[in-house]
Order: structure tokens, then C-alpha cells, then sequence
């Protein structure tokens, strides 16, 4: 039995959406993407990961290839994920691969509060290209047992209802 971890993105079911097939290189990764469909010319990428603890360097390595594979894209992304660093400094200069990756990609992390309520750190991470659609980010109770604080993140969209035919053509 595997305590922790764990990916899923639940979604509205009149919400048009895509999964995004990863190739069979990061298969080992917990981490899935969806392309949701705002306009017929507008798709932002929501991508959810978990980092185990015990991650060692090429571990970490495959996960920031497949986020650099990820964000290769002109879409708004959103990436949420449980990166398990302990002191890791979110700043100009990294000092972890991941976040080197983060960088590299002009990608900013938005959670500036601790997640963790046994240790006082930031493991919990949002992720984006698009700041300006960001409205709030706040904290909130765990759910169930989890020792990690809820993160609600407000984003404006202009989400219409869609012909599904008209979008997908």
C-alpha cells in the first residue's frame, strides 16, 4: 500500500477538453495533461503532477523534459502539482532542476504561502505563462487526512457555452 501521490483533474462535463497523449518516455511519471477548449481558437493546457519524495536526479530530470515537452506550445498553460522540495527557493536563480526547467520556460510560480502543515514549506505549486488571468490564490483547509493545505485559484476566463462540432472541426 503507497501512502500519498496521485494525479487527477476532475472537469465539468459540458466543458469541452482533450487529453494530451504523453509519449511512452514519462510513463513512469505521475502526471496527465488536458487541452480545454475556451473558444475554437482559444485552448488553455492544464497539466497535474505529483513528485514522489524520493526522487533522484534522473527522476527529476525525465519530469522537467516532460514539462519542457508540455509547455512547447503558444497555449496558456496551468500546471498544478505537489513538487515534495523542502526549502526550495522559487527565485531568479534556481537551485533544482525542476525549477530550472520552470524558469527556462518563462514559467512563474504563484503559491508564494506554506503548504505543508508539519514542516512550514511550499511542496504545493501553481504554475503558469498567463499571470494576468490569475485573480486570487488562497489557502484552505486540507481535505481528508492530507497533511497539505487545499490551494483555490481563481482564474478569469470567458468560458461560453460551445458547439462542440464548431470547436472540433
Amino acid at each position: 500500500f503507497k501512502k500519498g501521490g496521485g494525479v487527477s483533474i476532475l472537469i465539468a462535463p459540458h466543458i469541452l477538453y482533450a487529453n494530451v497523449n504523453l509519449p511512452a518516455k514519462y510513463s513512469s511519471l505521475e502526471i496527465i495533461a488536458i487541452d480545454v477548449y475556451i473558444s475554437k481558437f482559444d485552448i488553455i493546457r492544464l497539466v497535474c503532477f505529483y513528485r514522489p519524495p524520493d526522487y533522484n536526479l534522473a527522476s527529476d530530470t525525465l519530469l522537467e523534459d516532460c514539462i519542457c515537452y508540455l509547455t512547447a506550445t503558444t497555449q496558456k498553460i496551468f500546471i498544478v502539482g505537489d513538487l515534495n522540495l523542502p526549502k526550495q527557493v522559487f527565485s531568479d536563480i534556481p537551485n533544482h532542476v525542476i525549477t530550472k526547467g520552470f524558469i527556462k520556460n518563462s514559467l512563474e510560480q504563484l503559491v508564494k504561502f506554506s503548504t505543508s502543515k508539519k514542516k512550514r514549506n511550499t511542496l504545493d505549486v501553481f504554475i503558469t505563462n498567463a499571470t494576468n488571468l490569475v485573480h486570487n490564490i488562497t489557502s484552505q483547509e486540507p481535505l481528508g487526512t492530507s497533511d497539505h493545505s487545499s490551494i483555490e485559484i481563481s482564474l478569469t476566463l470567458n468560458l461560453k457555452k460551445q458547439n462542440p462540432n464548431e470547436i472540433l472541426r
